[in-house]
């Protein structure tokens, strides 16, 4: 993936991360990386973008939790991802967005900036 690449995605990232308590659910799940936890909110929003079902989405994270050793019951991922599906609005709305404008190949610099108007 490209440096910038890279950025468009981290900074889609980092918006969601604004929109829930982020330091609340590191700690509930003493996530020992901060990246387990964004690419969490990756799957999730890049999930709901892409049209994948919900249950789809639960059965990821479900997964995620179990290779990261991460004490996250299976009630608390479906409420975590009702929540998400609506706080993400923003950010899922921008992944596709920038998926379009990847198919189209249009510049990279280009595809940043249309996010960071979206989400800031």
């Amino acid at each position: 993936m490209d440096n910038i690449e890279c950025v468009i995605w981290d900074t889609i990232t980092e918006s969601a991360k604004t929109r829930f308590n982020y330091t609340a659910l590191s700690k509930k799940l003493n996530a020992k990386k901060e990246s387990i936890i964004e690419s969490i909110i990756l799957i999730i929003v890049t999930d709901f973008a892409s049209g994948t079902a919900k249950k789809q989405i639960v059965t990821k994270l479900i997964q995620k939790a179990l290779q990261n050793n991460l004490i996250w019951e299976e009630f608390e991922i479906i409420h975590f991802v009702d929540d998400a599906e609506k706080l993400f609005d923003i950010e899922i709305h921008t992944a596709n967005v920038v998926n379009e404008m990847i198919k189209e190949h249009k510049d990279l610099n280009e595809v940043l900036s249309t996010v960071n108007n979206m989400v800031y």
